[in-house]
């Protein structure tokens, strides 16, 4: 682990694996932190819609793996009303240029996607980032438990509902509703 990136991501679940791939790929020099080693499992869904992350997965070149990881592509969908026995059926949510989504197992693809991020990003696993560095008012890196630190221009929360970053920030708490 150097002492300077360009970006500091906590996290390396899909959000923070994505954006550090995409970030590096860009030229961006990236640092990947998660708490976890990995493989990991999480209490989190694995539906996604393919206007979503099945395109994400496409952009960065993993489609294919991801479907070899077993999830067969949906193509459909059945809506029950009113707890009735009858479904309609119709097109999936949000099927994007791909035309489905995909129902896959968090725990591969998990791996699959920080596998991807470990190309153009520094991958440090089974770190917790125990407090965020600061420049006055601007957060300028992390300190890891362990006493280890590195110094970015932006540092990124990706580290899910009990975000450390939101909270060391103060971040408001945002609840999409539908409807």
């Amino acid at each position: 682990m150097r002492d300077r990136y360009d970006v500091i991501v906590v996290g390396a679940r899909v959000a923070g694996s994505t954006l550090a791939a995409l970030l590096g790929d860009a030229g961006a020099s990236v640092l990947l932190v998660d708490r976890a080693r990995f493989p990991s499992t999480t209490p989190s869904t694995h539906f996604f819609r393919g206007a979503g992350l099945v395109a994400v997965l496409e952009r960065l070149g993993v489609l294919e793996q991801a479907l070899a990881l077993g999830s067969p592509p949906l193509t459909r969908q059945f809506d029950y009303e009113d707890g009735g026995p009858d479904a309609a059926d119709g097109p999936p949510q949000g099927p994007g240029e791909a035309g489905f989504c995909l129902s896959v197992r968090r725990e591969p693809l998990d791996a699959l996607l920080l596998a991807r991020a470990a190309a153009s990003a520094e991958i440090v696993e089974g770190a917790a980032v125990g407090a965020l560095m600061r420049d006055g008012e601007r957060v300028a890196g992390v300190t890891l438990r362990d006493g280890r630190g590195a110094r970015a221009a932006l540092v990124v929360g990706a580290d899910g509902r009990h975000s450390l970053v939101a909270k060391e920030v103060g971040a408001a708490d945002l609840r999409l509703l539908d409807g």
